[in-house]
């Protein structure tokens, strides 16, 4: 999982520049030395490259070049002369490693001077190198401790093959997934005509949205008519969707800003909610407009709880894919815009 970097700018150094170094924050004076080097000397700049990558932390996490730290005040851009090239120093530490390393490395202006930044953000662990280099170990992960470098502990790395996201996150991520799961589930079950009773997988339960909803099947059989054959029945089922929305609401408003750097997670918690919601308003009107909520129901009433359906299997699909978090174009939900209903001349009226 490669979280999205946020853009770096003035505001973002002066914030950098009043921290103290630590897990997230390095300070160096010097650029690094690095072309016609030995290996020894260049092996201190892939060490805090590597260091940086195994870091369990929240957030990007930064190297600043030309920057002389004052500990417990703003620290000084002193800048330098001399600047590398990123693809050079992706391809140093890339060959030498089991997987690559994400980085960027990029000069900045502040305080009429340059400094050399790099960028290193949440990423898959843990990265390692595949022979010795220098003073480093093949197979040792280095890691920040502090402000200082060190190798990992056994069990610091066989954690770091869980995500990088702060357990509260983790949490309300798995209470998503259970909610959307049994909406999902209980919409199938009442389809089929057996409602409440929990039965169904979910693999079952989306196979079976899925496919009606894919295959744009227009007409139903008579057991899925009976199962959804009235507003009681269908709204029995719609309060699981709203029970979703209700509960994406709570965690933009408590967590939002720690899925600032989860970009395809964040957009898919506020699409999701906003599909319901939206979903929500056309209930309000089947109870104007029918006499009392146990009255029939025309078939293509069945289509407006299927389409928030087949947009919560999407949205599942995001929610079990930790590896596309950051990514902001990692979003299925878009695919079902467009409600499959509108194939509907009868439904249409109903929607006006």
């Amino acid at each position: 999982m490669t979280m999205q970097e946020p853009p770096f700018n003035s505001e973002m150094l002066e914030a950098l520049l009043n921290m103290d170094e630590g897990p997230t924050l390095d300070f160096k004076r010097e650029q690094y030395p690095f072309e016609n080097e030995t290996v020894q000397v260049k092996g201190e700049l892939l060490k805090d490259i590597l260091a940086m990558v195994n870091t369990h932390r929240y957030r990007t996490a930064y190297i600043l070049v030309g920057v002389e730290e004052d500990r417990g005040g703003r620290s000084v851009v002193v800048g330098v002369d001399q600047h590398w090239e990123d693809a050079s120093l992706h391809q140093f530490v890339n060959n030498k490693t089991n997987r690559p390393a994400a980085f960027s490395y990029f000069p900045f202006s502040s305080d009429g001077k340059r400094i050399g930044v790099f960028s290193i953000p949440i990423q898959r662990r843990p990265v390692y190198l595949l022979a010795d280099f220098g003073k480093l170990t093949r197979n040792t992960v280095y890691v920040r401790d502090g402000s200082s470098t060190r190798g990992a502990t056994p069990d610091e790395i066989a954690d770091m093959g869980r995500t990088n996201l702060p357990r509260l996150v983790e949490w309300s991520i798995a209470r998503l997934l259970v909610l959307a799961r049994n909406a999902i589930v209980s919409t199938a079950e009442q389809g089929q005509g057996r409602p409440g009773r929990y039965s169904m997988s979910y693999d079952k339960a989306r196979e079976w949205v899925l496919k009606i909803v894919d295959e744009r099947i227009i007409e139903f059989t008579d057991a899925y008519s009976a199962g959804m054959d009235s507003y009681r029945s269908l709204h029995w089922v719609f309060e699981g969707f709203e029970k979703l929305a209700s509960y994406c609401t709570q965690t933009i408003r408590t967590i939002g800003p720690a899925l600032i750097d989860s970009g395809a997670l964040m957009r898919a918690i506020v699409e999701i909610e906003d599909c319901i919601n939206l979903e929500k308003r056309v209930w309000d009107e089947f109870r104007i407009r029918m006499d009392g909520t146990g009255s029939p129901l025309p078939v293509e009433a069945n289509f407006n709880l299927l389409s928030v359906a087949a947009r919560t299997v999407r949205f599942i699909d995001v929610l079990e894919d930790e590896e596309q978090y950051g990514n902001l174009d990692h979003c299925a939900l878009n695919s079902y815009r467009q409600p499959i209903f509108l194939r509907s001349n009868k439904w249409g009226e109903w929607r006006r």
